[in-house]
Order: C-alpha cells, then structure tokens, then sequence
C-alpha cells in the first residue's frame, strides 16, 4: 500500500455512480464523509465478519506454517525442551538436514528454464502477439521479476504458499507502471472455503500492514483528523504493552482477534505513530454493463468483454462513436476496501480491467480437509526432531558417566563427579571400596551406538522418504554407477517433486495473463522500449506508433493469449539431451559431414553455461545459410522470408503442374504404344486366316484336278519317295501332305 499506486490513483475512470465514493463534504446529516452512511457500514460490517472468520479459521494452521519456517531456520527446539536440557547439562544440538533438502528444491527453481510466449487470437494480432512478448520480458527485468518470483517460491516450499502482487502505479519518479511484488504470507489472508488454486470461487483476498501515520495521511488526506485520532488514541491510553496482552509476533496473525490487533503495532508505538490498514479485495454480485465490439476491425479490441465505464473517455468515445455496443448483465465485479480500526477509507470498484484480484497465490499443497496451505517442511518436522534428540542423547552418553556407590565410598561425591568427566581426573575412593564393589562406573556406548543408528535412519527418511529426494540428486552418492544410471536416479527424484512445481507453472500462468491485460490497458501511448538481451542482441521496440497508414504495433488492438513454454527444469535431463546430439553430429561427422554442420547450431543452443552462446549460435548460421526462428529476424528479413517462401510454393506448383503434365503424356504415349501392339498383334491374325483360307482354296483345287487325273497322283508319291531318299531329303512331310489330299479325295 504505496501511496503511489493505492487503487483510487490507479483508477483510470471513476467506479459507478451508485458506488463512488465522493471526497469529504458537508453532509446533511452531519456525515463528513458518505462511506459513514448506514449502507456502507452495514457494507463494512460484512467484510469484517469476513475478515474474522479467516482469521480465527487460519490461525492454528499459520502458527504451524511459522513453526515450518523456523525448522528451516534452525529454530527446532521448544522452550520447554531447551529448560530439560539445560537442567540436565545437556547440550541442544541441531543437525539441520532440512535445510539441505529444502536449498536442493529452491535450487531447481532457481536453475528453472521457463519460457512464454504471447499468442494472437487472430492473424492480425500475430506481429502485436510478437511485441507483447518482448514487452513481457521487459517489465520482467525492470521489477527484478525472477527474484521476487523465487522469494515466492522459497516461501512456498517452507510455509506452504507464497504470494504475487501484479498492478499498476502512477508512473513517477521513474517508475514503470507496471509492477511486480513479492508479499509475505504472513501480511495475507484468503478465503479458506474457496476450492480453486487460480482463485476463481475466491469472494475475498486480504492483505494487513502497520503504516506510518504520515503515510496514512498521505493515502487519504479526507480522513486525516480520523486517523490522527485513531492514532494519538492507541498510543496515549497505552504507551506500552502489558505483560498480559503481549502479543509475540507485530504482525497479529496468530491471536484468535482480540480487540487489540487493530491497536498495537509493538512495545515502540509511543515513539513512531502508526496504525493498521487492512486492504480486501472482494467479490460482490452487481449489474454493470458490458462491452462488446461491432466487428473484427474495431480498435481497442482488447477492451472486449470488459465492464463499460462511462466516466472513462476512451469507454465513451468507442461506444459513441459505434465501435463498441453494450448489454446489461448480473456478475461478481471484483471491488478493492480499505479501513483502519473501525475507519471506512474506501470502497471502488476494480481500476483493472481483467476483473480479477491483483494477488496470485503459489501454493505447495493444500490439506484435504479444510483447504490449508502446508509446505515440505511439515511432513520434516516430526523425524528432525527426532534427529536431534538421538545426536544430543548419543553425544550426551559418550561424555557422561554414570556412578553407583554406596554411601560413604566418597569423601566428596560433587568432587568425584567432576573428576570422572574430565579426561586426566583423580577419584579418591575409601579403602577397599573398588575392591567389594562398592564404587561403580558405568558407561553407555551401546547404547549411545543404538541412538546413532537410529539417528541415521532418520536422516534417510528426510531425505529419500519423505522429501522424496535420493542422494544422487544431493550430489553425494558412494555407488558406482554409470553416468546414465545417475541421470535415471536423479530423474526419479525429480519427479517426487512433480506437485510443487506444476502448482509452480500454474502460478506463472496466472500471474501472465494478468500481466498481458495490464500491458493491454495501461500500454496505450506511443513509446519506445528498450529490450536488453545477450551484448548485440539489445532491441528498441516502438509501441503504439501512429503513420498515415494507421498505428503500428497497437498493442491494445486485440487480446492475446500467454501460453507457458514448460522445458523441463532438470538441468541433468537437457545436459543429457546435449550429449545426446553431440554424439549425434560426432557420428555424422564421418560420414554425411554436411549433416553435421547443419545440426551443429542446435548443439551450441543447448550449451546453457557457454558464453556468448546466442552470438555463436547466429555465426553458424550465417555460415550455413540458415535462418533461426521467426521471433530473432529483422523486418526486412521477414519480408525477404515472405517473399522467398512466395517464391518456392509458386515454384514447386509450377513444378507440381509440369510433373502431371509429363504424367499425363507418358500415360498417352503408353497408351499409344498399347494401341499399336494391339493393332499389329489382330494383323498379324487376320494374314494367319488369309493365309489359311488361301491354302484352303489351293487344296480345293488340287481336289479338283485329282479328281479329273487320278494317275497324277501315283506319279507325285514316286517323286516324293525320290525326294526323301536323296541327302538332306525331306521329313516325310510332302508324304503326309499328298495322303491327307488323298484323304480329301
């Protein structure tokens, strides 16, 4: 609650007529300020019932949350625990396997590869998707967004949720208007009976902090005098905390809401004057007005679907001008309260268009039977415990001793005792005493054995159990195994964590798409961005640029979709993928060596640890003339790439048509040839039946003759006999012929 970007400086239109909430003004009531009006007390009586019921629901379990956070931090005692050692000359020692575990699993989402990009909803849309995508990484890097994002997450994993805070600010002093937060768990609470992680069946969100006085006054200079006396009441009626009503943590969130947690900020507030302002975002039913645009060519398309603010000019302009139109509806407008003690501050409706609450919670589970959050650390506490109690008792039963004597074996029993627990003491026994048993000594290194073994036992189940962690993922494996089967090891510890970081991703996407409506309202002027990136890979990009043409790069042309490009966060699974490749082109090397430097850009790109590694990266491809992805190409290049791909498709139609043409013809040809064999093979046919029918007449003629001569055949027989006879004669063949002629005769 900066008074820089409070919800009523964000507002860029006022809320409804019926809901606005005016500056101080004389009342006829004697009023001074209309939130003190009945219906808006009855309004804030309802958020404080709100409050309470979270609060006294809450309380058990985020005592156990800060419980979870001091084992992490090496509180792991109890008082009481500590007063039994003490007494016992005990010492309370602590081996802090959690915090092993616990920095292992930050660790991975520290080493994350998280990747996003923005997608259009229409073609239009697709160079704004592109420029949204950059503009994301933008606001990322001047809110120093992945370290507030791990602090989320490091209180996620210990506490059991973390929380985000994406909004807007009045852009001063430098100050981008966008901006990114990390709030601890402990200044928030939320509504316990909402089921969703995305907080979609969430009525409330709420947030608590003791501020200044000056800095309330500067908030809400209206309310000045009430919150002076809200102040200067506190701290003269109790200039100190009695003893009875201490409350250990300055924050309030573990006492079931007593009447002085909106009174008492510590035992200091004499000295620094400072109340407690309570900030809820809160869903109530109500009717608005929607709009909805005309057609698909309508600018500002971004404002589709949002709540029409007829206080707004651009809201007036678009639906007069008939670009927009709007209809009536009944929803749950998300609306933003704020109040100290019993001080009704303000109460507006949402300055952000997305309708959602500005606060995204990252959990690690949540208990099944009343929607709790918890984190790893929980299921740790009992066998850490169990840890140090069974190293301290080991160590406590090596060094100390046990005495059995009878009464009078010891001159001085206080001086013997000391003696025995120092390595060179003296004991001066009674005489004969050692010898009839009447002084004893006694040692427990057995037993000491046992408490150590049991310890280790403990220290496994942490780590492999219940953490789900092996020891490969620890880096401390004794095995000899192969490369290949640590990676499998690792893997299997990897994915016990799976829960946490799909809850991780879901936060991320959450916290996008709120971003990329922000960008979308509040990106609506001409500018120009720098986007840093690897030495010459820096970029201006101009948003909102108005040409004669229209406007270039509009960002609020259109919504976009933010869609998470999930690569795997086990830095082992894409070292193995490097691998992989490397023996791939290794191999390719020798045999297809153009293969191999075609595929060499891609081994780079996977080298996460080398420098300058997108610059080598766009070497190797303007050496093998290579193009890398649409995102990194100028806009010349993506004209050149346009047109060359016009290019090829009209060439490979050309060369599609030629093909079927030259199909086409050969089939005729075929077909052709197929017609002319048939053609000879039917001639060849019809001469084998004329030659036939020609052989037939000349028997008929032959006939003819025999039967006019019949001695002409007797001298044909002799010849042919002759004939045969001779070298080389005949095959009987002229014998058959004229006896089949005689036949026919």
């Amino acid at each position: 609650m900066d008074p820089l970007d409070k919800g009523k400086a964000l507002q860029t239109t006022k809320p409804a007529e019926d809901n606005e909430i005016p500056h101080t003004r004389p009342d006829p009531e004697g009023r001074r300020h209309e939130l003190e009006s009945p219906e808006w007390q009855n309004r804030l009586r309802k958020l404080l019932n709100w409050r309470r019921q979270a609060r006294v629901a809450q309380a058990d379990n985020r005592m156990e949350m800060a419980i979870d956070e001091d084992f992490y931090d090496a509180i792991q005692y109890e008082a009481d625990e500590l007063e039994i050692l003490r007494e016992r000359n005990q010492a309370p020692a602590t081996y802090n396997v959690i915090k092993n575990v616990i920095n292992w699993i930050i660790g991975s989402e520290l080493k994350a590869r998280i990747d996003y990009r923005i997608l259009p909803r229409t073609k239009q849309g697709a160079q704004e998707a592109k420029t949204k995508t950059k503009i994301h990484k933008y606001i990322q890097d001047v809110n120093q967004g992945e370290f507030k994002r791990s602090r989320a997450f490091q209180e996620c994993i210990k506490g059991g949720v973390g929380w985000l805070e994406y909004g807007a600010r009045n852009p001063t002093l430098g100050n981008e208007i966008i901006y990114q937060r990390q709030e601890k768990w402990r200044n928030m609470w939320f509504d316990h009976l909402g089921l969703e992680l995305d907080c979609s069946d969430w009525r409330f969100v709420l947030r608590e902090k003791w501020v200044d006085l000056d800095i309330a006054k500067a908030m809400f200079p209206e309310r000045e005098d009430d919150l002076r006396v809200l102040a200067e009441g506190v701290n003269s009626l109790y200039p100190y905390l009695p003893d009875d009503v201490v409350i250990t943590d300055y924050a309030s969130e573990f006492d079931l809401e007593s009447d002085l947690d909106s009174l008492f900020g510590g035992p200091f507030d004499g000295v620094r004057e400072r109340v407690k302002l309570v900030e809820m975002w809160y869903r109530m039913p109500d009717n608005v007005k929607i709009m909805r645009m005309v057609d698909e060519d309508t600018p500002y398309g971004a404002l589709d679907g949002t709540i029409y603010r007829k206080d707004q000019e651009d809201h007036d302009y678009l639906v007069k001008g008939g670009y927009f139109t709007t209809f009536d509806t009944a929803m749950l407008t998300v609306r933003q309260a704020i109040w100290a003690g019993a001080i009704y501050l303000q109460d507006i409706l949402t300055p952000y268009n997305h309708n959602r609450f500005p606060f995204v919670p990252m959990f690690c589970y949540r208990r099944q039977r009343d929607n709790m959050p918890y984190g790893v650390v929980r299921d740790l506490r009992d066998p850490q415990s169990a840890l140090n109690k069974r190293k301290s008792k080991a160590l406590f039963l090596l060094t100390a001793q046990q005495m059995i004597y009878e009464d009078g074996a010891i001159n001085d029993p206080i001086k013997a005792r000391e003696e025995m627990n120092r390595p060179d003491g003296q004991i001066v026994l009674v005489k004969g005493a050692l010898q009839s048993g009447a002084f004893q000594r006694v040692e427990h290194g057995q037993l000491a054995q046992a408490h150590v073994a049991l310890a280790e036992q403990d220290q496994a189940f942490i780590e492999n159990t219940a953490a789900g962690i092996t020891s490969e993922n620890l880096g401390k494996t004794e095995k000899d195994l192969s490369g290949k089967a640590i990676l499998a090891l690792q893997g299997q510890g990897v994915q016990a964590q799976g829960v946490l970081f799909d809850n991780y991703y879901l936060a991320f996407q959450l916290a996008g798409d709120i971003v990329s409506s922000l960008i979308e309202q509040f990106y609506d002027q001409e500018r120009e961005i720098l986007i840093t990136g690897d030495q010459s890979n820096d970029e201006f990009v101009e948003i909102n640029k108005r040409t004669p043409e229209g406007i270039d790069n509009a960002i609020g042309r259109e919504k976009s979709r933010f869609i998470v490009g999930k690569q795997d966060y086990r830095e082992s699974i894409r070292m193995s993928m490097f691998e992989t490749l490397s023996q791939l082109v290794q191999s390719l090397s020798q045999s297809m060596p153009q293969v191999a430097l075609a595929l060499l850009d891609l081994v780079i790109d996977y080298m996460d640890v080398l420098p300058n590694k997108d610059e080598m990266v766009e070497r190797i491809r303007k050496i093998n003339k290579q193009k890398g992805s649409e995102d990194d190409m100028t806009d010349e290049e993506r004209v050149r790439a346009h047109q060359e791909q016009q290019a090829t498709m009209a060439q490979q139609q050309a060369v599609q048509q030629i093909q079927m043409a030259m199909a086409k013809a050969e089939l005729a040809i075929k077909q052709g040839e197929a017609n002319q064999k048939n053609a000879q093979a039917l001639q060849a046919q019809v001469d084998a039946s004329m030659k036939k029918l020609e052989g037939f007449l000349k028997a008929l003629e032959v006939a003819g003759i025999i039967r006019t001569t019949p001695q002409i055949v007797q001298a044909a027989d002799a010849l042919i006999a002759e004939a045969e006879k001779a070298p080389g004669g005949g095959n009987g063949e002229g014998r058959r012929i004229g006896q089949n002629q005689g036949g026919m005769q």
